[in-house]
């Protein structure tokens, strides 16, 4: 007859009770399919892995680079991967997924572009704090238009292909609606 100690004896103990190892050896089976079963579930619940091709290219506002502007893909399908990046000094610029290194790219397929650009203004006014430093106080404002900040509105299309894909973003300085 089992008892409950039996079943907390440590491992090495339980080798000289013959019906400790017997269920040991009817336990094991039932561990090992339960491991292996997990093993599976998780496989199957991360989906294929999907590879990145590169994309890099020039964002240019009325005709003259664009230095500092995030640049995002936004996937048209459930497949692809959105990603990011930002435009150098000289307007040019590299994506890459959230996961993704660094110039990276994103997946194949259709994606809606979207720039900006934020600057801080002078608004003109200042500010004395308590210690008797002046603050010249700053208002934020779009350097690009609106209408190519929204996913909604953008009229900026690309399609990601298989290899290297380079894209260029010529921003009009006043689209037209």
């Amino acid at each position: 007859m089992l008892s409950a100690r039996a079943f907390c004896t440590p491992l090495d103990k339980m080798k000289t009770f013959n019906n400790i190892t017997i269920i040991m050896f009817i336990r094991k089976p039932f561990y090992l399919c339960s491991l292996l079963f997990l093993c599976c579930l998780a496989l199957g619940c991360g989906g294929a892995v999907q590879t990145t091709q590169p994309v890099e290219g020039l964002v240019t506002l009325g005709g003259s680079p664009l230095a500092g502007a995030s640049i995002t893909f936004h996937p048209q399908s459930a497949e692809g991967t959105a990603a990011s990046g930002l435009s150098d000094s000289d307007g040019k610029f590299r994506i890459q997924t959230v996961h993704g290194t660094p110039g990276s790219g994103t997946t194949l397929g259709e994606y809606r572009v979207t720039v900006s650009k934020i600057e801080s203004v002078p608004t003109g006014k200042t500010t004395t704090e308590s210690d008797g430093t002046v603050i010249e106080e700053t208002t934020e404002r779009s350097v690009t238009p609106r209408v190519y900040s929204s996913r909604e509105s953008t009229p900026l299309v690309v399609n990601i292909t298989q290899g290297k894909n380079t894209v260029n973003l010529e921003l009009e300085s006043a689209p037209r609606d």
